[in-house]
């Protein structure tokens, strides 16, 4: 006989109107812990790039020219 295939990983987000939490059905926890340290980490590099743009002044800069290169926006 065949065993029947165990059914895949399924990761959950549960609004309850106040928090948000991830729920993993069939994730190991070490796979949880890399997924929400890598979460923790590109949510810190959002906040530095918004707390750097909010107290650089509007002249321009080096990397003006890049910032319409990574929107997809053409470069004039």
């Amino acid at each position: 006989m065949i065993p029947a295939p165990a059914a895949a990983p399924e990761l959950v987000v549960v609004d309850d109107g106040r928090h948000l939490s991830l729920r993993a059905l069939g994730l190991p926890y070490e796979t949880l812990q890399q997924l929400i340290e890598a979460g923790d980490e590109a949510l810190a590099r959002v906040r530095d790039a918004v707390a750097a743009a909010e107290t650089d002044s509007w002249a321009p800069s080096a990397d003006a020219a890049y910032a319409p290169a990574v929107i997809g926006a053409p470069i004039v």
